[in-house]
Parts: C-alpha cells; sequence; structure tokens
C-alpha cells in the first residue's frame, strides 16, 4: 500500500486538514498597479497566498505548470495573448482552479465567451474590490458537500 499524504494517519481526516490548507493564488495582469491593487485586497485573507503573479498570457501558462492553484485573477486586456486565449489555456494545465476574469469592457457576448472558456466569472474593473467576496465564495471548501449513504 502506497502511504497517503499523512501516512501513519487515518486517511479519513485528510479532506479535513484541506480545509486548514492556505488557498493557492495568482493574479495575472501587465500593469504592475493593478497587480498591487489585487495583492494587496487578496492578502487581506490570512488564509490566502499569493503563489504568483504574471505579466501576460504567456507567464501565466509557464507558472501555472509549477503550482497547484485554487484561484486566479486574470485581465482580459494583455498583449501577447487576451484572457479568453490565457484561460481556456490555463484550464487544460489546472481544470479545476477558479478563474475570475477583470475587464473594462461591459459585454455579454464576452461574457458568454468568457464562460464558455471556463472562466468561473467575469468582473467589471471598476469593481476590482468585489474580488474578495467572489474569492470566498470560489474558494469555499463546502461548495461541492460529500454524498452521504
Amino acid at each position: 500500500m502506497v502511504p497517503g499524504p499523512l501516512a501513519g494517519h487515518d486517511d479519513s481526516n485528510y479532506a479535513e486538514c484541506e480545509d486548514f490548507m492556505a488557498k493557492s493564488i495568482m493574479i495575472v495582469d501587465h500593469s504592475a498597479p493593478s497587480r498591487r491593487t489585487l495583492r494587496n485586497l487578496l492578502t487581506q485573507n490570512g488564509e490566502w497566498v499569493i503563489s504568483a503573479e504574471a505579466v501576460d498570457g504567456n507567464d501565466a501558462i509557464e507558472k501555472a505548470r509549477h503550482l497547484h492553484l485554487d484561484f486566479i485573477v486574470l485581465d482580459f486586456c494583455m498583449p501577447h495573448m487576451d484572457g479568453l486565449e490565457t484561460a481556456h489555456k490555463l484550464k487544460n494545465i489546472c481544470p479545476t482552479t477558479s478563474i475570475v476574469m477583470l475587464t473594462t469592457f461591459n459585454d455579454r457576448i464576452l461574457e458568454e465567451k468568457a464562460y464558455k472558456a471556463g472562466i468561473s466569472w467575469v468582473l467589471s474593473k471598476d469593481d476590482s474590490h468585489k474580488i474578495i467576496d467572489f474569492a470566498r465564495i470560489l474558494l469555499r471548501t463546502d461548495r461541492y458537500p460529500a454524498l452521504t449513504s
């Protein structure tokens, strides 16, 4: 038998331990001031860790390959690769990671494309202070309660 993550301990409690592990976040935005603002907002919660910051989609994809991310804040308008293409590629690398895309555009078609790309929520940059609320919702460990028999 291969030892579990808590070798020598009752693995049935492992799910409970995951609840206490810090949630890993990556911020993807070409603007340093925007990344700083988001970092300041997200680090207010002691249960979250900013594991990476990326300046564009290519940078985000490279970093995502080496990290276990729980949550990504992604700008739509970036050089080299927009947020939609980046999200699609990120979802191939980390399919269970929640992604919130920030945009200055208020466009229903863009939102539909974002959801098809695997983005969990689209948020206006004007409302970026609300990222805390969306992170709390999307990082909840009890979103999918265990089935009981």
